[in-house]
């Protein structure tokens, strides 16, 4: 084996170590794994630092679930499934993470996405083909 796979292969592992060995089963990565706590604190304290950080990754696990449905699904199966603006979308956290809040905001993301599929029209979503 040449130096180089070598020493590429040890940096593959020691990077795959020190980001914590992410497996399939943590494939939820960032701020997604803090609880609703986090999120309902920083709204309490108007935190708009850690708000903003926290609604970014909401609207980006929710855009990447519409992008997904958009992309691997027929059209017609997705009705009128849009997704919530600024406020709309930090309301429905609010009331989530109120619900349950020691669950983790990928959990109350979930939700919140099986209620946009609901409200659209969409109950379920067919597999891609």
């Amino acid at each position: 084996m040449s130096m180089q796979i070598v020493a590429t292969w040890v940096c593959a592992v020691v990077m795959g170590v020190a980001a914590g060995g992410v497996r399939a089963q943590n494939a939820v990565i960032g701020v997604g794994v803090d609880s609703c706590v986090k999120w309902l604190a920083a709204r309490e304290h108007k935190d708009r630092s850690a708000q903003a950080m926290y609604l970014s990754w909401v609207q980006g696990n929710l855009t990447g679930r519409l992008e997904d449905a958009v992309m691997n699904r027929p059209p017609e199966t997705l009705g009128r499934l849009t997704l919530p603006d600024y406020n709309e979308l930090q309301l429905a956290m609010d009331a989530t993470c109120r619900k349950n809040s020691n669950q983790p905001l990928f959990v109350a993301t979930s939700s919140i996405w099986s209620s946009m599929l609901k409200r659209a029209g969409v109950p379920w979503l067919p597999q891609a083909k």
